[in-house]
């Protein structure tokens, strides 16, 4: 009975532990920690959600900073967004956690200490007029910024090719 109880041990084990190390068609593990994590915090955000709208429905009121956002397609296929439903329009209910988008920035790093001044009086204080490397000069930055559009065309374009298969 003992060798039968390890040997089951030895199996849930590896059959646990299987997924992080088996290569998929991707040549990726079929598991990650990253992956199990996100799959374990979506699972709870959706718990809570579904606890918290459980309790409202129950008229009890539950404390929650999502914000229920609704969106909809007009006939030229534009996507609208709003916080209330308009009416006569089939629009989609989306529960949007306002903490999703938050990133921390790091610590800036301290300015250097001013240099001593050893002027003389009759001496006029030099001003720097480079600009630091890394900043784009305008024509890059029109270029980004056009590049930027042309890419919204193109998420725009996918996304209407998804809903027409759906």
């Amino acid at each position: 009975m003992r060798l039968f109880v390890k040997l089951m041990l030895l199996v849930v084990i590896a059959a646990l532990a299987g997924p992080f190390f088996i290569k998929g068609p991707d040549g990726k593990p079929l598991w990650s920690v990253q992956s199990l994590k996100a799959g374990v915090l979506t699972t709870w955000r959706r718990m809570q959600n579904d606890v918290e709208q459980g309790l409202g429905d129950a008229g009890i009121d539950a404390v929650s900073d999502d914000v229920q956002v609704f969106r909809w397609q007009d006939e030229d296929g534009q996507w609208h967004f709003s916080q209330e439903a308009p009416e006569g329009v089939t629009a989609e209910a989306m529960i949007i956690d306002p903490d999703t988008n938050m990133i921390s920035l790091p610590a800036l790093p301290e300015p250097p200490p001013p240099e001593p001044a050893s002027e003389s009086a009759g001496d006029a204080p030099t001003i720097q007029t480079e600009v630091p490397d890394g900043m784009p000069d305008i024509e890059e930055t029109k270029q980004l910024i056009e590049d930027v559009r042309n890419l919204q065309d193109v998420v725009n374009d996918r996304e209407r090719q998804i809903r027409e298969v759906d």
